[in-house]
């Protein structure tokens, strides 16, 4: 019985090292924000570049006030409604199951317009990041 507990122990510490969690917008600014780039096309798909360093080293729009060096960006969120698209990041502890795709987001569907790009966790505020043109 013992073991028995010590292993599901074992199983719900590693399934919980995977889980991705969104971060806030206070939780970008305190590791030194983000900035969006141009957008681009490949293979017929546009993207919009980001740049951001979940680990607090980087200066990107504001000094860092904290260190996470066990963190990687995971992945993003991404809605698009009318000329406004809303992108968010999820972080989780360094794995080499979970892949760095924080840099460039795949923008599917998207039409041809002027659109203001924002970040905007679930349920919170949304700060607005800058215009782009597709």
């Amino acid at each position: 019985m013992k073991a028995l507990s010590l292993l599901l122990l074992l199983i719900s510490t590693s399934c919980s090292a995977v889980e991705s969690t969104e971060r806030d917008w206070s939780f970008v600014k305190s590791v030194g924000g983000l900035k969006i780039g141009k957008p681009y096309k490949e293979l017929n798909i546009h993207y919009l570049p980001i740049k951001v360093d979940v680990s607090g080293l980087q200066e990107i729009t504001t000094k860092p006030t904290m260190l996470n060096s066990a963190l990687m960006c995971s992945r993003t969120g991404l809605l698009i409604k009318g000329n406004e698209i809303y992108i968010s990041i999820y972080t989780s502890l360094i794995n080499e199951t979970a892949g760095n795709n924080c840099k460039s987001i795949p923008l599917l569907g998207i039409r041809e317009g002027k659109y203001t790009v924002y970040y905007s966790a679930t349920n919170t505020e949304k700060h607005k990041l800058g215009s782009i043109t597709i």
